[in-house]
């Protein structure tokens, strides 16, 4: 029971890109419509709580800052990472993901542990 303990205990460290892109991969590869994922990070980048908080269509779906804002402040969290999909297979960001990123940037800041990313499913 110890040893139970123990595995589940264990905070996973998200220290590099290949890490992530890893960690990530299986929970937003396969899905069908577009996911914004975000990924609440400690003082040691140790993953406190991941958290799928808006959902779309196959080519967008709509991220509230203000709701993101709250659930920030829920988990205490030094930095986030915060990620979507592309279901549609497309590499390239769309003018939507290029005005999220700059609307994020200038609402974080100077909330330093920012990071916005997107996954390809083909």
């Amino acid at each position: 029971m110890n040893c139970i303990k123990k595995v589940c205990n264990e905070r996973i460290v998200l220290s590099s890109n290949l890490k992530l892109l890893n960690y990530l991969k299986f929970s937003l590869l396969s899905r069908d419509i577009e996911v914004f994922k975000v990924l609440f990070l400690n003082t040691q980048n140790e993953l406190l709580k991941e958290e799928e908080l808006f959902f779309g269509t196959i080519d967008r779906s709509t991220v509230y800052i203000r709701e993101l804002v709250k659930k920030i402040l829920e988990y205490n969290a030094k930095g986030v990472i915060l990620v979507h999909n592309h279901p549609s297979g497309s590499l390239k960001p769309s003018e939507s993901d290029i005005f999220a990123d700059e609307k994020g940037k200038g609402s974080f800041g100077k909330y330093r542990n920012t990071v916005a990313g997107s996954f390809n499913n083909k």
